[in-house]
């Protein structure tokens, strides 16, 4: 009977440790979404309303309790692995933005680079993106850790599990990123989820601009296809081929292959609702 309880609490337990539900509690309760002309989407997350919520620092202590206990050598499928370090990134940036960008009820962030406001001491201290600080099975995590190291690394692509997708779906709490979903990615939707990203993110102007007006007919595309292009290569050759796969218009499939190349500056601003025209 012992032995029966022990499994049946390790079964619970590892049935309840991909267990983001306090994360989508949140991400359904405080992201704006707002869907653009010509099929693009634009999310905010409203973090002062979340942080007046005295239940939000609840939610945020609930998941990292989870994320702790959970071993993430356990997942054994790419579809898991993808969707858990997708959330677990996501999740843990507006976390740390929620408990450290405040002072009393001030949000005194207005940007995860920007030196010259109130959190600049946190980013000077910490280095928000490659600081070990987000405990994950016992073990400390940077951001970049789990993006470059887990969803992105040597470990995955060895495995057929690298992605070049997943740069439409890690969220860096910027305008310049990608949508923010109201949700939580799902191991069984996580294939269609992250195409209908890249899909609506390309029809998204700061992701994706063609100019066919002027002689060089060019196209203006988000820097992520700067700073990764050897994912996108990987993933489909080239960045352009990665374009026409994603983009669904004939016309300008066509247009793509005399297209020159050139970047949309990034905008590190928070993605918080005011920061968006």
């Amino acid at each position: 009977m012992k032995i029966l309880i022990v499994i049946l609490a390790l079964c619970s337990a590892t049935l309840n440790a991909q267990d983001f539900s306090s994360f989508d509690k949140l991400l359904k309760s405080y992201v704006i979404e707002t869907p653009l002309a010509g099929g693009g989407i634009q999310t905010a997350f409203d973090y002062t309303k979340a942080a007046q919520n005295a239940d939000t620092l609840k939610l945020i202590f609930s998941q990292k309790k989870i994320l702790k206990a959970f071993n993430p050598n356990s997942i054994n499928t790419k579809n898991e692995a993808i969707s858990f370090w997708i959330n677990a990134y996501n999740f843990s940036i507006l976390a740390t933005i929620i408990e450290k960008g405040f002072d009393k009820n001030d949000l005194i962030i207005n940007s995860v680079k920007d030196r010259k406001d109130g959190f600049a001491t946190f980013i000077n201290r910490y280095k928000i993106f490659q600081r070990e600080i987000y405990n994950i099975g016992g073990k400390k995590y940077s951001l970049d850790q789990m993006e470059k190291g887990q969803l992105l690394g040597d470990d995955f692509k060895n495995k057929g599990w690298k992605d070049a997708r997943v740069h439409f779906a890690v969220n860096c709490a910027s305008v310049g990123c990608p949508p923010l979903l109201n949700h939580i990615y799902e191991a069984d939707t996580i294939d269609q989820t992250l195409t209908d990203n890249v899909k609506k993110s390309l029809k998204t102007a700061r992701h994706f601009k063609l100019d066919s007006h002027s002689n060089s007919n060019t196209v203006y595309l988000t820097q992520l296809f700067e700073w990764y292009k050897k994912d996108f290569e990987e993933a489909e050759g080239s960045v352009k081929s990665f374009l026409k796969k994603y983009i669904d218009e004939p016309l300008v499939q066509r247009q793509l292959d005399a297209a020159e190349i050139e970047f949309i500056e990034y905008d590190w601003s928070l993605n918080k609702p005011d920061n968006f025209n």
